[in-house]
């Protein structure tokens, strides 16, 4: 009785695992996300608990880290053990394979008819959607439990939706969202009932804050919270670089924030999440038609639908929650529109892997060009340990999280931790790294690099070769290139 239960999820991680490796035919590197996530795992297994991570240097990560992802890194550890390209695709099936099995589970609790063909759609019907379940990242968990969130409050079993929740809060900084489905679950209730229906929201509440209390790194937490939850919804202002180290520059320059909550370009966004448009419009008709919109389900997924104006990370809850919409209100449905959905479906979940096995590897190019991890490979068998390298590029550090642990990373992968430990250097990073004005007349960045930051070493992309080499001069009596290939220079600071 048990393996029959548990068979249904191990085809689900064989269908999963199936797609990525489908995707990853033609990339024999990992995103970003994947060195960032498996370095963390790797410094709990070697160092425990640890309250201080110097590879953040000049950051409040430096001597009051708090790690929020914390059980996402926990169980990554085994995967620590594996080659890269392996921890990679092992570690994306199985977390994405938590989600669809959620997705499954309450499907199938709920009785809805085609549910196989709707977890498959929830992870191929969007191009946009898909490409951020192909990384390495704590978001696939956030949805699995965003969903039994919804789940549990919607049946009232609160003992699990505490457990829940609990678990959430030790998984992925972004667990306070549980509040909006609970939340919205106990405003519909109470619509229903006419009396207040308190319930669903509190127990969230009371799971968030003792799981926010009990946390390991608590009181370390509040810190990283309040920079990723208030600071982090808040540009940093522009940069006046005539303040900067009392020199004379007409120019200012806005540095953005953590969360990268910018407006989606329409077009963009269109084209990545082209077929989940189509469905979610066939299914307002269809939902006006039958008049069946009375769910709370409708008002989740609409709350996420419109947050997507303003950002479209928002797709990552979205999606799954109009997808779990989708399946009560086509359900039961007559035999000829079931034909004409699963005809539908099929087609733009096919057209949606196609599609995906030959942009992913462009994305991951993008982000990690051949000869990226030579060039980290190289840096951590050079440098010495504790010694900081400034990074141009900010999304390099990650890369180099991996290869170089016991280094120290300074770069704008951390702007707002870099802002709140020393506003002054994050100015001075930002003065090197991105201002376009002749900056170099009027300051020496040899000493800001050297005094400063105490950086050993710049690592340069090519790509940004106009952007920084171009802008300052290097005598060979400071600076001293040390590895050159075509994806990154290494510059030594003399």
């Amino acid at each position: 009785m048990a393996i029959k239960k548990c068979f249904p999820y191990l085809l689900i991680f064989l269908f999963t695992l199936g797609v990525m490796l489908f995707l990853y035919t033609y990339v024999d590197r990992a995103y970003g996300d994947t060195y960032y996530h498996l370095a963390l795992a790797n410094f709990i297994k070697e160092h425990g608990l640890s309250r201080q991570y110097e590879h953040l240097a000049f950051t409040v990560y430096e001597d009051t880290f708090s790690d929020g992802h914390f059980l996402f890194h926990v169980a990554l550890i085994p995967l620590t053990f594996l080659p890269l390209y392996w921890a990679n695709i092992i570690g994306i099936t199985l977390m994405t394979s938590i989600m669809l099995g959620v997705f499954y589970f309450i499907l199938s609790k709920e009785g809805y008819s085609l549910k196989w063909l709707w977890t498959a759609s929830l992870l191929l019907v969007s191009w946009g959607f898909l490409f951020r379940m192909t990384q390495l990242r704590t978001i696939s968990l956030g949805i699995a439990f965003m969903m039994l969130t919804y789940y549990f409050a919607h049946k009232q079993r609160y003992k699990a939706l505490f457990v829940s929740v609990f678990l959430f809060s030790w998984t992925y900084y972004a667990y306070p969202l549980a509040l909006i489905p609970a939340g919205i679950v106990a405003f519909y209730f109470t619509l229903k009932a006419k009396r207040i229906v308190w319930k669903p929201a509190a127990v969230v509440l009371a799971a968030v804050i003792l799981g926010t209390v009990v946390f390991p790194y608590f009181p370390n937490n509040l810190t990283f919270l309040k920079i990723q939850w208030i600071d982090g919804q808040l540009n940093i202002p522009e940069i006046d670089f005539v303040n900067v180290l009392n020199v004379s520059i007409n120019q200012t320059t806005q540095v953005g924030n953590i969360y990268e909550n910018l407006p989606p370009d329409p077009q963009i966004f269109i084209d990545h999440n082209l077929y989940f448009l189509v469905l979610l419009a066939f299914l307002v008709l269809f939902m006006i038609l039958i008049k069946r919109w009375d769910h709370p389900l409708t008002l989740i997924a609409a709350f996420f639908l419109l947050l997507t104006i303003k950002t479209d990370r928002t797709i990552e809850y979205a999606l799954p929650f109009t997808m779990l919409l989708a399946a009560h209100v086509f359900h039961p449905i007559k035999a000829k529109h079931k034909l004409i959905l699963l005809i539908l479906l099929v087609a733009f979940c096919a057209s949606t892997l196609t599609i995906g096995r030959f942009l992913l590897p462009i994305e991951v190019t993008k982000q990690n060009p051949e000869g990226t991890d030579d060039c980290h490979v190289f840096l951590s068998e050079y440098a010495q340990p504790g010694q900081s390298v400034f990074f141009v590029n900010a999304a390099a550090s990650p890369f180099t999280m991996y290869y170089y642990p016991e280094g120290k990373a300074i770069g704008g992968w951390a702007l707002y931790f870099m802002l709140r430990h020393n506003e002054t250097l994050m100015k001075e990073y930002a003065l090197i790294n991105i201002a376009t004005a002749p900056v170099y007349e009027y300051f020496d960045p040899h000493a800001v690099l050297k005094d400063h930051f105490n950086a050993s070493y710049i690592y340069l992309p090519e790509v940004y070769e106009d952007h920084f080499a171009g802008k300052f001069p290097m005598p060979e009596n400071e600076y001293r290139v040390i590895y050159d290939n075509t994806a990154c220079r290494i510059i030594e600071i003399l």
